[in-house]
């Protein structure tokens, strides 16, 4: 499926690109998973990734508040 840029282009979704975000922020691996699963079964075609990141962030943030920082 196809996402919106910021820039308003369009790409695959890419559920790496949402993995190596993650990461960076510290969570351990099986939360990443967990969040990167349930963000990916919620995409459709044309949503923004500020809008999938976001997501990403609140599911994080329920789980590990000190990596959503």
């Amino acid at each position: 499926m196809l996402i919106r840029k910021a820039d308003g282009d369009m790409e695959p979704f890419d559920t790496e690109k949402l993995r190596f975000s993650l990461t960076r922020t510290g969570a351990d691996a099986d939360l990443i998973d967990r969040v990167t699963r349930d963000v990916a079964s919620a995409v459709h075609t044309g949503d923004r990734t500020f809008d999938i990141y976001r997501k990403a962030f609140r599911l994080l943030r329920k789980s590990e508040q000190h990596a959503a920082a």
